[in-house]
């Protein structure tokens, strides 16, 4: 899915007073897309299936910038952290719109990886604290009433997890077969060094106990280099859900496979050698190496008791039942919610017995030492890290970029012009006939979004091009996703003029073509004009009807190269295929 066309020549409008927002947004629901900041790949793991259970249009815009993400127009935004300097900016650039940004918890959270997290949250910021989002998905009671103490119980929605709805609880297990347990951790197993240490501490001392034991056997469910240090051979085969379903018992660190074994009846006892609190309970506890033995043991023969205190303690950690259906109904309630921030003031949590001074617990981050606005304090160290990042990868775009036009074009990068005719659109004359529109916007297709014109047919745009040299006209052609399957759907021509002669002539048809949904890239070769000037114009015509026809021309540019005192190259010549009047190179997004 992706954004919805919206009619406008800008990419972003002027945002408008506070008032003037807050009068219309209780008049007017947002209609936009939902745009997800997560990685594509992940988002089955991380949200189940509830965009399809939502049925509101959506659009991963992972990795884009701040602007980029404003400009889909969205009406919320999902995400699983805010520590990345472009989620944290892209939340409060969201944030000063009133645009509500849902924050999902994905697992089990930990001491570590809520406090002292080097691994990798350290390095680009801090983990809830403070929050920016305006709701908080958490998997169940009790981690709600953790994350509550940060001073974040308003935002709060016990939701569950998603991705555990369409998993089976059943368990298989064979008479008289040798009893398993499972060894897990989680996919980062140490968050700072003692944490590394005292997890390899713990892993030795459970091999040290199952070596040469013929009545038990070990599955080590474990990272490749854990194992290899221990000794052991790690055992990853499958999904966690079918290890536990053949497994006696579970023995882990703090992590998610905890609730996924609960879930299943599996006795699960947590392993933890540190003296820090833990954010799960489970009814057996292992905190040093004695407790091994007479843990293992109660794991094979349980007794009904401690049973009976893992059904109370799955039901404090997880919320069972439709998650899906639970978290679609906090996105439609924020969607709809025209103050999503009206019950946060902004200002720092305040606990019970006073307030979370940031300065104190991350004194080591000077972000946390220049104001007491803690939100503003958060998003200026984004926009810090986030600008020097963006310093070093601008050196390598420029010579990337001159690169790439001197091996396109033949000649040095200081001789090649460039024109973006969506970039001059507001000097081009358009023509259109209802239901015909021009318009640009942003539309992702397999990737990341991209700058498009719109051209509903039947409509015509031209544009007076300030040069009469020779070139080529760079482009792709698709149809806006939301109208692939639509039944009033069907063929588009799209077509280009040079100075009043035909250089590209193409129809798709996406709705009696599924393989043609992405995008489709063309040259058009353009010859010397005489006059000094070209004039340029893209049309669009519906084939047989015109309804449904939501063409997309992306981000299409004139390319030609300055031969002042040069002369020209033989290289630079647009190649043809056949008797085609247009080039077509071997590269799509497919």
């Amino acid at each position: 899915m992706s954004a919805s066309i919206d009619a406008t020549d800008t990419l972003i409008a002027p945002g408008p007073s506070r008032e003037d927002r807050d009068h219309s947004r209780s008049r007017t629901p947002r209609a936009g897309p939902l745009v997800v900041l997560d990685e594509r790949s992940r988002l089955d793991n991380l949200y189940g299936p509830v965009f399809e259970r939502l049925g509101h249009p959506w659009v991963c815009a992972h990795g884009c910038a701040p602007e980029e993400v404003l400009a889909l127009q969205p009406s919320a935004l999902l995400l699983t952290s805010e520590w990345t300097f472009e989620n944290r900016l892209a939340a409060a650039a969201a944030r000063k719109r009133d645009i509500p940004v849902i924050y999902v918890i994905d697992g089990a959270i930990e001491w570590s990886y809520l406090w002292t997290n080097l691994s990798w949250i350290r390095p680009w910021g801090t983990n809830l604290q403070p929050m920016i989002a305006s709701d908080l998905c958490v998997l169940g009671r009790h981690q709600a009433r953790i994350l509550a103490s940060l001073g974040l119980g308003t935002r709060v929605h016990v939701v569950g997890l998603p991705r555990l709805d369409p998993i089976s609880s059943e368990r298989i297990l064979q008479r008289g077969a040798i009893p398993r347990i499972v060894i897990a951790t989680s996919r980062m197993s140490g968050h700072n060094v003692e944490h590394q240490v005292m997890t390899l501490r713990a892993l030795r001392d459970l091999r040290s106990w199952f070596a040469g034991r013929s009545d038990v056997e070990a599955v080590w469910r474990i990272p490749a280099d854990m194992a290899e240090d221990i000794g052991v051979r790690e055992d990853v085969a499958g999904s966690v859900s079918d290890v536990l379903a053949r497994a006696d018992g579970l023995i882990s660190f703090t992590s998610t496979c905890l609730l996924e074994a609960m879930h299943k009846g599996v006795p699960a006892a947590q392993i933890e050698y540190r003296s820090v609190p833990l954010y799960v309970d489970t009814a057996w506890e292992i905190r040093c190496a004695e407790h091994i033995a007479p843990v293992v043991h109660e794991l094979l023969y349980p007794p009904s008791s401690r049973l009976a205190l893992q059904d109370a303690c799955f039901a404090d950690e997880l919320e069972v039942g439709d998650a899906t259906g639970r978290l679609a109904g906090v996105i439609r309630e924020a969607i709809a919610n025209p103050h999503p921030y009206a019950s946060d003031s902004g200002a720092q949590p305040v606990r019970a017995r006073g307030q979370l001074d940031y300065r104190q617990i991350y004194s080591e981050l000077s972000a946390f030492a220049m104001s007491d606005t803690a939100v503003l304090q958060y998003e200026l160290s984004a926009a810090h890290g986030y600008l020097q990042r963006l310093k070093g990868e601008k050196g390598l775009l420029q010579r990337e970029c001159a690169e790439v036009l001197e091996a396109v074009t033949g000649r040095a990068a200081q001789d090649v012009r460039l024109y973006n005719f969506i970039d001059h659109l507001k000097e081009a004359r358009a023509e259109f006939e209802p239901p015909g529109n021009v318009a640009t916007n942003v539309c992702a297709i397999d990737g990341p979004p991209a700058r498009v014109l719109l051209l509903h047919p039947p409509a015509d745009l031209t544009f007076a091009v300030p040069t009469g040299a020779p070139g080529r006209i760079s482009f792709a052609i698709s149809m806006h996703p939301d109208i692939w399957t639509h039944p009033q759907s069907g063929p588009c021509q799209f077509l280009i003029q040079v100075d009043g002669a035909p250089a590209f002539d193409a129809t798709i048809d996406l709705l009696a073509d599924p393989a043609d949904r992405k995008w489709w890239w063309f040259e058009a070769p353009v010859p010397e004009a005489p006059g000094g000037s070209h004039v340029i114009t893209f049309s669009t015509r519906g084939v047989n009807e015109t309804s449904f026809r939501w063409a997309l021309w992306r981000n299409p540019v004139f390319l030609w190269a300055d031969t002042t005192g040069q002369p020209a190259t033989a290289g630079f010549r647009a190649r043809c295929i056949g008797q085609a009047d247009y080039y077509v190179p071997g590269r799509t997004l497919a």
